[in-house]
């Protein structure tokens, strides 16, 4: 019987032996389920980006609460103009959206999924505005077209210059300064230009007023600096006068194919400076002078004018007023005010 009695006790003690255990378990188990807690949002996601066809949309998922790791995944939503409606995409990790033609007039959402080993959740965004189609692409600009005219670079190309345009003779150079009976060769560089740039391609022609004291080579072209070189031989009419002070030069510009005065073409005066005093006394005072008829052109161009520029300038030429070095002489005819300043000479 005392056997019995320990086999009892022994039974009774190994029972609460294993209640313990499973006590302790059980409190456990109840511990580790407390701690996990399913996702939950805090703040809803957000959409950034603009509601047009051919732009993206970029998905922010909010903040969540909820035991890590949690995992997230996005549907995006293209709902009515008032967000509601919705059609719900696929879900997907990316969380980028490509506006498509088929969304305009629509709004899109954002449904954001969070999960972990506890549960999940779900929150949508708040609808974009109302999607609009791709805006119009600009026009092309226009092709530049190369500037003509006088309106272009430097040197100014003469068949690119048409009125109301006009030519400008701002230089006339002439060498010597100082023209004496012994002077054989007169040099005069002039310069053509239109709206201060030099102008290349010009037909140059000169002749001394009045005729038959230097000889008039011809037309000759300016050169990419815009001058024209021509050299001036003394003829038998050299001086034109006893009391001749200056030589004074008619200078005339124009475009090949154009009739002065007419298009684009100008005309002007130029002067140098005469000074009997340095002469030799070989040619007898009044001496029989040859006046040869005026080069061909200039004075088929306009007669009423050739004539007023030969009277001016005889007279200018004798009177003592003018009896100063390299004394600018006014502008012949029409053209630019400008065209009417003075020309100065230089040795």
């Amino acid at each position: 019987m005392k056997r019995s009695m320990n086999r009892s006790v022994l039974i009774g003690a190994a029972a609460a032996v294993l209640l313990v255990l499973a006590a302790a378990a059980g409190f456990a188990g109840s511990g580790s389920a407390a701690s996990q807690v399913a996702p939950s949002n805090q703040n809803p996601p957000t959409l950034s980006g603009m509601a047009e066809v051919g732009k993206t949309l970029t998905a922010n998922r909010g903040s969540w609460s909820g035991t890590e790791p949690i995992s997230y995944v996005y549907r995006f939503q293209r709902c009515d103009k008032d967000g509601g409606g919705c059609f719900t995409g696929g879900s997907t990790t990316q969380r980028i959206f490509k506006v498509t033609a088929t969304d305009v007039g629509k709004t899109i959402r954002v449904r954001v999924t969070a999960t972990n080993s506890d549960g999940s959740a779900n929150a949508t965004s708040v609808p974009t505005a109302v999607v609009r189609p791709a805006a119009a692409a600009p026009a092309p600009a226009p092709p530049q077209q190369p500037a003509t005219g006088c309106a272009g670079n430097a040197p100014l190309q003469i068949a690119n210059i048409a009125q109301p345009d006009r030519l400008l003779v701002d230089q006339v150079l002439l060498s010597p300064s100082v023209v004496t009976r012994s002077t054989l060769t007169l040099t005069v560089r002039v310069h053509v230009s239109c709206k201060g740039k030099s102008v290349q391609g010009a037909l140059v022609e000169t002749a001394a007023v009045p005729f038959n004291q230097f000889s008039s080579p011809g037309e000759q072209t300016t050169g990419s600096d815009g001058f024209a070189l021509i050299t001036m031989n003394q003829l038998g009419g050299f001086p034109a006068a006893d009391r001749q002070q200056l030589l004074v030069l008619f200078v005339r510009a124009r475009k090949a194919g154009e009739t002065p005065p007419g298009g684009i073409s100008t005309t002007r005066l130029g002067s140098s400076s005469v000074n009997r005093n340095r002469e030799p006394t070989s040619q007898p005072r009044g001496a029989a002078q040859r006046f040869a008829a005026p080069p061909r052109g200039i004075q088929g161009e306009h007669d009423e004018q050739a004539s007023l520029v030969k009277d001016c300038a005889v007279k200018r030429a004798v009177e003592p007023s003018s009896a100063t070095t390299g004394r600018p002489m006014p502008a012949a005819s029409h053209g630019s005010p400008s065209s009417r300043s003075a020309l100065g000479t230089v040795s």
